[in-house]
């Protein structure tokens, strides 16, 4: 989670191929999701695209019960929450 949240995407990557639990949550409820699209770390958001297989995963509500696409939103992270939108209407 750490590597997502301060935009390492080649440390990221290592862990997922690592296997990873990229559904992990920090002590407020937070998955590696929610805290890349926080910081607007969309480099770390299309690393974890291209091992999260479930369009739910993108849906994962954190602290305050925020998704991460409302949470980059709340943040003024267009980027990340365009991103996000793509990712969860994907087939």
């Amino acid at each position: 989670m750490y590597a997502t949240q301060r935009g390492h995407a080649a440390i990221a990557e290592l862990l997922l191929k690592k296997k990873a639990n990229y559904r992990l949550t920090d002590n407020r409820g937070n998955t590696a999701i929610i805290l890349a699209a926080r910081r607007n770390q969309v480099a770390c958001l299309e690393t974890l695209a291209r091992y999260i297989k479930d369009p739910a995963d993108w849906e994962a509500k954190g602290e305050h019960g925020l998704t991460a696409k409302e949470w980059a939103e709340a943040n003024e992270r267009p980027e990340a929450a365009e991103f996000i939108r793509k990712m969860r209407n994907s087939p």
